[in-house]
């Protein structure tokens, strides 16, 4: 079983290669039993969308200076720190 640092480096790796299917096969498990991991994922998730939207939007002159995370977002970030 990954540990929560080897699967926190994986999923930002992701997001740049394509894994291996054992190293998604590893991810996929440790991601649906671990909450914490599970989430920082998903935050990975929404702050890629959100540098898109804002990168997207800038290139055709209609960025917007107040470009933020969901709410949710920002909190499972808060929880996260908070419990470190």
């Amino acid at each position: 079983m990954l540990s929560c640092k080897e699967v926190s480096e994986l999923v930002s790796k992701s997001r740049e290669r394509n894994l291996s299917w054992q190293q998604r096969f590893n991810l996929w498990m440790h991601l649906s039993m671990c909450r914490l991991c599970s989430g920082f994922s998903k935050d990975l998730d929404e702050l890629n969308a959100a540098v898109h939207r804002h990168a997207s939007a800038a290139t055709k002159g209609e960025a917007d200076e107040d470009v933020r995370l969901p709410e949710e977002a920002r909190e499972r970030i808060k929880e996260s720190l908070r419990s470190k």
